[in-house]
């Protein structure tokens, strides 16, 4: 069963077994490609966990997965790219962290993400903000949006 949060770690999603569409899944096990014959689905539950191992192989940080209901988006980052965080993240900062890698976000937009509440976002990106990972754009009276700081990316 996928993860009940928008924000997934690659733990939760590497033991997901079930498929969104049932029926899609049952039609396409029996389809074969016209050119090789090859399978449209070669096996279930294989494909994130072949990922991941590719890319702790590799060296490359684990990826990020976005599940919101009719999207499913999974993020990959090279390594080679970002500064290391140095200062300890509480494991709230860091799903802070991880969705605003994807990009800018607002606070209504966390919160509907993350499943916070306002309150609790605010506090988390004013620390972010503070360590210097996050950098806030906008301000009273703005839209304002919220980004992992240069250095970080």
């Amino acid at each position: 069963m996928p993860p009940e949060s928008a924000h997934a770690t690659c733990a939760s999603y590497s033991r997901v077994t079930m498929a969104r569409n049932s029926i899609l899944v049952a039609i396409c096990q029996n389809v074969r490609t016209s050119d090789r014959g090859a399978r449209v689905i070669e096996a279930l539950a294989t494909g994130i966990p072949t990922v991941l191992r590719s890319l702790e192989a590799a060296g490359l940080p684990p990826p990020m997965f976005q599940d919101q209901s009719i999207r499913f988006t999974v993020i990959l980052r090279n390594a080679a790219t970002r500064k290391t965080i140095r200062t300890p993240l509480t494991t709230s900062e860091r799903r802070v962290y991880e969705v605003l890698l994807a990009g800018p976000a607002s606070v209504l937009g966390l919160e509907e993400q993350l499943g916070m509440k306002a309150y609790t976002v605010r506090r988390i990106l004013r620390s972010l903000r503070e360590k210097k990972i996050v950098t806030q754009h906008g301000g009273p009276g703005q839209p304002t949006t919220h980004e992992v700081a240069d250095v970080f990316r």
